[in-house]
This record gives C-alpha cells, sequence and structure tokens, in this order.
C-alpha cells in the first residue's frame, strides 16, 4: 500500500478508524508515512505460577498483587531474580526462567527498549544500535545465566515442546511468553497429567503480568508484533478494497478473531464486545496493549537479528563477556547493513 495513498484514506475515513488503539500505528509506520492497518495483535507477557509462589509461602493476597507491582514499577526484574533464586535453591523449580528458543523479539527487544534503546530512526528509516542500551540488556541476560544461574545457558536452541510442557508442569516458575499460550495449553497436551489443561487449572496456577521494569526507575513494557493488511500498489480499486479491509477489522468481527485465535483486538471499542467480555483471561489482558512496542519494519532487520541472537547465544553460555559480544555484534551489523545502520553510544 503507498504510504501518501493510504495516509488519505485514513484521513478520508478517520471516523470509522477513531477506535483503533493509537499505539498500533506505530507498528505499520516508515519514514513518517502509515503503510499498513493492523489486523490483529497480542502482547508478550510474564507468566508465573501461582503454585510455586505458595510453596515460598506467598499469600493469596500478594499473588493477586503481584501484576499491579510490576504494572507500577515496585516490582523488578532484580526483585524477581531474587525469587527465581530461592525458589531453584529450594528444590521448587529446576529453572526460574525460560524465554523463547529463537529471537521472537521478546525479552530481548523489551530489555533492549526498557534500557533506553531504539531500532529505527523515525525520519530516515534507517535501524538504529544504542550500545550503552543493547549492553545492559546483554549484560542482564548475562546475569540470569551466568551469575546467578535461574536461566538455562543453552536457553536458546531448545525444544518449544520441552519449554511448555516444563513451564506447564511446574519445573520453571516464569515464562517470557506470549497471550496466545494461553490458549495453546488448553488445545495442545502439554501437562504429563492433565494432557491439555481446563482453564480452571490455568486461573488457579498460572498469573500474567507484563515484563518487569529490569531496575528501579525504568519501565514495565510488553511488545507486540501485529498481522497487517496491505492493499498493493497495483490495486485497481484501492479505496474499495481499503473499506472492505475497514468492514473486517470492525468490532464483532475482531472480537471474533481476538478471541478465537488467543490475540488481542486492534479496537477499543472491541473490549466491551459481548463475545470478547465473556473470556475472562482476553478482558483481563487487554490492558497491555497501552504498554506496548513494536519491532521496526525494514528489510535489513532479519541481518540485525540474526547477530543479536548470535551475541544472546553466547553471552548466556558465558562464551563471550557482553561487552564483547556487543563488540562482535556491532563489528557484524556494520558489515550486513552498512550505510542503514545508526550506531550511537
Amino acid at each position: 500500500m503507498r504510504g501518501l495513498r493510504t495516509s488519505s484514506y485514513i484521513a478520508k475515513y478517520k471516523d470509522l478508524l477513531q477506535d483503533v488503539y493509537p499505539v498500533l500505528w506505530n507498528s505499520v509506520k516508515y519514514k513518517g508515512k502509515i503503510w499498513a492497518l493492523p489486523q490483529d495483535t497480542e502482547a508478550r507477557p510474564l507468566y508465573f505460577r501461582k503454585d510455586v509462589l505458595r510453596k515460598l509461602g506467598w499469600s493469596e493476597d500478594e499473588i493477586n498483587a503481584l501484576p499491579e507491582k510490576i504494572r507500577s514499577g515496585e516490582v523488578t526484574m532484580l526483585d524477581l531474580i531474587k525469587v527465581a533464586k530461592e525458589a531453584v535453591s529450594k528444590g521448587l523449580v529446576q529453572w526460574g526462567f525460560y524465554h523463547r528458543p529463537n529471537f521472537g523479539a521478546q525479552p530481548f527487544v523489551i530489555f533492549y527498549y526498557q534500557y533506553g534503546g531504539i531500532l529505527q530512526d523515525p525520519d530516515t528509516g534507517k535501524l538504529v544500535l544504542v550500545k550503552s542500551a543493547m549492553l545492559k540488556s546483554l549484560e542482564l541476560l548475562y546475569k540470569m545465566a551466568q551469575v546467578d544461574k535461574v536461566l538455562p545457558p543453552e536457553m536458546i536452541g531448545t525444544s518449544w515442546r520441552q519449554i511448555h510442557s516444563d513451564f506447564v508442569n511446574g519445573r520453571v516458575l516464569f515464562w517470557l511468553g506470549g497471550t496466545w499460550h494461553w490458549a495453546e495449553w488448553q488445545r495442545v497436551a502439554y501437562h504429563e497429567t492433565l494432557g491439555k489443561l481446563p482453564e480452571d487449572y490455568e486461573w488457579k496456577n498460572m498469573g500474567f503480568a507484563l515484563v518487569p521494569a529490569p531496575e528501579p526507575g525504568l519501565k514495565p513494557l510488553t511488545l507486540s508484533s501485529p498481522y497487517l493488511y496491505y492493499v498493493t500498489s497495483q490495486s485497481k480499486y484501492p479505496e474499495l478494497a481499503f473499506l472492505l479491509i475497514l468492514l473486517a477489522t470492525s468490532t464483532p468481527l475482531d472480537a471474533k478473531h481476538a478471541v478465537d485465535s488467543a490475540h488481542l483486538p486492534v479496537r477499543m471499542t472491541t473490549v466491551d464486545h459481548p463475545y470478547y467480555t465473556e473470556s475472562r483471561f482476553h478482558t483481563e489482558v487487554a490492558y497491555m496493549l497501552k504498554y506496548t512496542t513494536f519491532e521496526p519494519l525494514h528489510p535489513k532487520f532479519s541481518a540485525y537479528k540474526d547477530a543479536w541472537i548470535a551475541a544472546i547465544t553466547k553471552v548466556e553460555k558465558g562464551e563471550l563477556t557482553p561487552d564483547k559480544a556487543l563488540d562482535e555484534m556491532v563489528s557484524v551489523l556494520k558489515s550486513e547493513i552498512g550505510d542503514e545502520l545508526i550506531i550511537k553510544e
């Protein structure tokens, strides 16, 4: 979809788009222009095992208060690392944290953003690496894997089946996952006794929150990767196609898609639709869209991610210190991305 044409349609039909979450427009911008419309979205929360926290002596009030304390910044990642160390030392879990086995944005982009990093220059569209923020995010992962030993050093490359099975069966305290996993655990037989989880089991034994601020003074965040609708420049009837997209993302259809796909809505009015409000999980997790962020739209971001995950892997395994891994990452990015990369200290 041509950015200029898209912007003109959005202006023309602004009354039909007023209830789109404003933050979602950031996911479709490149060089200041809007190139698409969000079709759906999700969030990447921190899941936690309520049953393990109970065994650590937490009261129900303390457990139920955790998401709000994370949201307010009262509880940070440093605090949860301490909780994870205690749970591991007492033999309640094998590991304190799991994250994705591949890049997948969370928690890596989230940590980087929390430390003040940016990934794209809004004016030029070039990719950006803020070295101070990247170093701090690598240092946090190094601390978790090599210092406090609450994260497996070989986390990258672990099978998805093992990751879900270990969390679902209570062998991991905290899982940095996605909102859609709540439904996946009900549909896939990961539990060694129950198979597919009844949702009642999830509510009793699992909770979810924003990704905590890494340390005091920073902010909790999440991340979304919306699916997008585009109209190609070759379309004979671009305005008609644009209107069809608007209908496809209308509140009733948005509600049905969000709930049935275990994703989140793109329209603020959707959260009050009866089909949406019937889902307790969707109702309780919708607030995360107010705290969400996005990966950049850039053809060379895949090369950026490859260099990034290589640095993370070496840091978590202890093969390189965070500063050496950052130096290597910068060297690779300069070679792979060249003039399309801005490096800031």
